[in-house]
């Protein structure tokens, strides 16, 4: 077989991307290029076109604690495979494609009311898009760091968005957009650019104040208020809970380790007031989760859960889920006295997502399965997503 050579066509700047139903096309022929197919001898495309079309992702991108989530009013559970980011609705097994990602996807967030969607890619095209996920297309790209973005969050009102990640000069940066107005059509506008010291893993907005956010990470709580343009923050004081303990093993085993935090996640309910009353919980690698007092910003007490690391913590009006290194997904009443339900996965747990009625859980693990569990039984038992189909 012959094989002809012919110019590449010049390359196309991004577009901004949207849902598909997987379209793969040759259509783009720079002009006067030639193609030779199945002995045709000119032609502007390959025919048919599309000449595929994705139809099924099946498994996702495990290694990311927030790969995985639940978009809040629907039934669609939303996981990252690589660079492709896939809503499936967990009744109908029916998948929506969101494309436009260039390099792989590490972080998912929504608005309160699930209209709004970001999603983050790492690599050195560090960037976040900003999707309605009405219409399934990208509303913004919003561009603030270089590289090693690590976690992202939309605030409740959907007006807000923080991402936190490495600037030119690699320092790690928390970057907060006005976002109020993308779904209308207008660009997100930057608020702060604030540089931190404290290897942040995990940001979220509160949802008690409105101009407030937190971080966790290596041996750090903080919170944070926006104000005037600035961010300010204040450590919460841990105490002897500083350190944790490592996994005894090599010459070194038993010493005593910087804590790191891995994620955090707000008490829920309409029933309390004051924000003395309010509780903000923090998961680490140690197993244990820190609950703080969220009005006097100290710790109150540690709960530990796990026997590795938990890499995501999930709190409903009603009870908390934890995922673990340890393969145990966990459901426990909000004081923590004895988890009611249990499920043991094949391999670690990185990520979880709750229904909005709490009643379904979307769990992700390392090995990239990604199941359906319904919380309402006395034992958690999974379906497999593709099993929907």
């Amino acid at each position: 077989m012959r094989v002809e050579k012919h110019s590449a066509p010049k390359p196309r700047p991004p577009s901004a991307g949207g849902a598909s139903p997987g379209h793969v096309s040759f259509a783009d022929v720079s002009p006067g290029t030639a193609a030779t197919v199945l002995g045709a001898k000119k032609a502007s495309a390959i025919r048919p076109d599309p000449v595929m079309e994705l139809q099924h992702v099946m498994g996702m991108s495990g290694e990311h604690a927030r790969a995985l989530a639940w978009c809040p009013g629907t039934a669609e559970a939303v996981f990252v495979s690589n660079n492709l980011v896939v809503a499936q609705d967990t009744v109908t097994g029916v998948q929506r494609f969101f494309m436009g990602h260039t390099a792989p996807v590490v972080a998912i967030a929504f608005s309160g009311d699930g209209q709004l969607m970001a999603t983050a890619q790492e690599g050195k095209t560090a960037l976040v898009r900003l999707w309605n996920m009405a219409t399934g297309q990208c509303a913004a790209i919003l561009c603030g760091h270089t590289s090693g973005l690590a976690a992202i969050d939309v605030s409740q009102d959907g007006r807000a968005v923080v991402a936190v990640g490495m600037d030119a000069y690699k320092r790690q940066t928390l970057v907060v957009w006005d976002v109020s107005r993308v779904l209308q059509g207008d660009k997100a506008t930057p608020i702060v650019k604030h540089t931190t010291d404290f290897n942040v893993r995990c940001v979220k907005f509160s949802p008690f104040e409105e101009d407030r956010l937190w971080t966790c990470g290596v041996d750090s709580i903080r919170c944070y208020r926006l104000k005037n343009g600035q961010l300010r923050g204040i450590s919460v004081q841990l105490g002897e809970h500083r350190h944790t303990k490592r996994v005894p093993a090599g010459p070194y085993a038993d010493d005593l380790m910087r804590n790191t935090f891995t994620d955090l996640a707000f008490e829920a309910g309409h029933g309390l007031m004051e924000l003395h009353e309010k509780h903000i919980f923090v998961a680490s690698v140690s197993g244990a989760v820190f609950q703080l007092n969220y009005g006097r910003r100290c710790l109150e007490c540690v709960y530990q859960l796990h026997n590795a690391a938990i890499n995501s913590l999930v709190v409903s009006e009603g009870f908390c889920v934890t995922a673990s290194d340890d393969k145990f997904l966990r459901v426990w009443p909000v004081d923590f006295t004895d988890f009611f339900l249990e499920a043991e996965h094949e391999a670690p747990i990185t990520s979880v997502g709750v229904s909005g009625d709490g009643l379904q859980l979307a769990v992700g693990t390392e090995n990239g399965s990604v199941r359906r569990s319904d919380a309402r039984n006395t034992r958690i038992d999974s379906t497999p997503l593709e099993c929907l189909t």
